[in-house]
């Protein structure tokens, strides 16, 4: 769809703009479309409509129904900022963080395939949503968009359906011929990026990453768990094809300079308190990660919202929640 000329845009409301262009941030980040459409009480059509500001001069029954869904939509963000400001959540700028930031980037203005492996909880999803969210793809500028696959997208038309939805909204591709690829290719924009996340989701309908390359030649950049990497570089796999065409860069488990700048980042401190959040994020496994940390974190000040988080007590709630450090003894 052709964007609306800034002249018949004149009498949108500036305030409706503001809230959109922060709805089009999430939605680029990966944040369910049905959800946000189930908050702003608008149909798939209607919602969409909005998005592609096609109705600024309906009737005024119809305007009142979208103000109200704009003022729906603005008190939900500003829940979410206040959410925000109360738990630790978000991105810290990590040397991880920062090194797959530059791989999306690179794969973005050379047109490349990549594939980004690593561990639970390193933050790849988190660097992934930080940058769609500084450079979103929205109605009115190409840029990057985030599909997180599921289980349920295990076959290749869930999985450009999961594609193609993110990029058009679902209401677009239920009125589709059927032909998904080539809706995909036609959606694509010079400029845009698809990050698609979980591809350890998505089992042999990982071949639908190298048949979108092939066919439109567009970025793309894979991101996924140890399963991910074992489907398409292991041993045994079947995806020799795909693989050769991606360049993979891996980021096992999170390093101890990552904990460093999410420390701080987190606003902790203390020499003790460093030594068991390096001991609980830099583990492997699914115990670890920085996530595992964050979660723990925020167990701490949920529990104990007036007392400073100290390495006992994040020791202990570790344990509570099954997930100790181990006590290493020496040989």
């Amino acid at each position: 769809m052709i964007p609306q000329s800034e002249k018949e845009n004149s009498d949108f409301p500036a305030e409706w703009e503001d809230t959109l262009k922060q709805i089009e941030i999430h939605l680029a980040t990966g944040y369910p479309r049905k959800r946000l459409e189930a908050i702003s009480g608008l149909l798939s059509s209607d919602f969409e409509a909005l998005l592609n500001r096609s109705r600024i001069r309906a009737s005024w029954s119809q305007r009142e129904k979208l103000s109200k869904a704009i003022a729906e939509l603005a008190e939900w963000l500003a829940e979410e900022a206040k959410h925000q400001q109360t738990a630790v959540s978000g991105a810290a700028v990590t040397p991880t963080f920062q090194a797959i930031q530059g791989i999306i980037e690179r794969a973005r203005r050379g047109n490349k395939i990549v594939a980004i492996t690593g561990g639970v909880g390193v933050g790849k999803s988190e660097a992934a949503k930080a940058y769609a969210a500084a450079n979103p793809r929205t109605h009115h500028h190409p840029g990057a968009v985030r599909i997180e696959f599921k289980q349920s997208d295990r076959n290749s038309t869930a999985a450009m359906s999961k594609i193609l939805s993110a990029m058009v909204g679902e209401y677009g591709v239920a009125y589709r011929s059927g032909h998904l690829l080539d809706d995909i290719g036609k959606a694509h924009r010079p400029g845009d990026i698809l990050l698609l996340d979980e591809c350890n989701e998505l089992g042999d309908a990982a071949e639908v990453i190298r048949n979108l390359r092939d066919s439109f030649q567009i970025p793309l950049v894979a991101m996924g768990n140890q399963d991910f990497d074992r489907n398409v570089y292991g041993k045994k796999s079947t995806f020799e094809a795909l693989a050769s065409r991606m360049l993979r860069y891996d980021f096992p488990v999170t390093t101890e300079a990552d904990v460093d700048a999410w420390f701080v980042w987190a606003g902790l401190s203390g020499a003790a308190l460093r030594k068991v959040a390096v001991d609980i994020a830099a583990r492997p496994g699914a115990n670890g990660g920085l996530r595992s940390l964050a979660l723990l974190v925020n167990e701490c000040r949920d529990l104990f919202p007036d007392r400073p988080i100290d390495a006992a007590m994040l020791k202990d709630i570790a344990r509570q929640l099954g997930r100790p450090i181990q006590i290493k003894r020496a040989a």
